[in-house]
């Protein structure tokens, strides 16, 4: 929307989020990518305040999906192959079980995604789910801006939430990562980051 309003010029994002975007009807006639670094890894995992019950087993649950490659398979299946429909996540009620609280943002397609209509969809959803199952818990997703990731694990408003944190040796500010977080196994990495802008059209 900035893009299209001219209230910015460029666009950073990461590599696997503008190749989503240009694949998008349409978007690739309108958007350029004009500069590619892949000198910057990043890493997704999920953070949880210090000290909750729920760090442990959710740490436990990714590296076991990394492990036995049911992470590989999600990421392929809704990142890899991601298109304008993609198909929603469901999750498993288990009568009687706790339910977590779970932030996202769903500004992050097709990783961190929830459609117009508020279905969840995308990786992160997607591997919840699988966690979910294998926990045997209940999720409930709360819907939040990207900048209050930390105020909201702080607040208590959810118990976890996805974070994304630059390698550390990059020097580059990790705005999502406050004292009092502990972070899971990453789930996911790129170094890729793409800048995008619109075409000039004679």
């Amino acid at each position: 929307m900035a893009l299209e309003a001219g209230k910015i010029d460029t666009m950073e994002l990461a590599g696997v989020v503008g190749e989503y975007l240009l694949r998008l009807k349409g978007n690739n006639e309108k958007y350029l990518p004009y500069i590619f670094s892949t000198g910057v890894t990043y890493y997704l995992s999920m953070g949880f305040k210090e000290g909750s019950k729920w760090f442990e087993p959710f740490n436990e649950a990714i590296k076991a999906m990394t492990k036995d490659k049911t992470l590989l398979f999600l990421k392929a299946q809704y990142v890899m192959d991601a298109d304008e429909n993609p198909e929603p996540v469901k999750f498993e009620k288990f009568p009687d079980a706790e339910t977590v609280k779970i932030a996202v943002t769903g500004d992050m397609p097709p990783i961190d995604y929830v459609a117009a209509d508020g279905t969840p969809a995308g990786f992160n959803t997607a591997m919840l789910a699988e966690i979910a199952r294998r926990l045997k818990i209940n999720v409930e997703l709360v819907s939040i801006n990207s900048g209050a990731r930390a105020a909201t694990l702080t607040s208590g408003r959810a118990d976890g939430v996805f974070l994304f944190e630059f390698e550390k040796t990059t020097g580059m500010k990790n705005y999502d990562i406050t004292a009092g977080l502990t972070l899971t196994e990453p789930y996911y990495s790129d170094n890729v980051l793409i800048y995008i802008g619109k075409k000039l059209h004679k």
